[in-house]
């Protein structure tokens, strides 16, 4: 038996019905496809990298990086604190900067 994107999103409504309002969800905020958004941010909340989820999702283009982009703002919070004071570097007055 052939389990459809239909049926995936059927189950997940059934549960959001009896679990979602306690958690702020409505049945219309769930589908199927919104698992490969979710499963990428949960990956990349875990530190995998992003060329690994690419290929785990089989993203055929950077296309996953806007939906990272939107759901992982919260990973993304502390990273100017890291990079003012995450390293010892130096910038030299008047040396060309190399372009590539």
């Amino acid at each position: 038996v052939a389990i459809l994107p239909a049926d995936i999103t059927q189950a997940l409504r059934i549960a959001v019905t009896i679990i979602g309002p306690s958690l702020g969800f409505l049945p219309s905020d769930v589908s199927a496809r919104c698992l490969r958004a979710a499963g990428a941010t949960a990956l990349l909340c875990a530190d995998v990298d992003t060329c690994h989820i690419q290929l785990l999702g089989r993203w055929r283009s950077d296309e996953m990086l806007r939906y990272l982009h939107l759901q992982a703002q919260p990973l993304m919070k502390d990273f100017s604190r890291k990079m003012l004071h995450g390293g010892a570097f130096t910038l030299i007055p008047n040396q060309l900067v190399p372009s590539y």
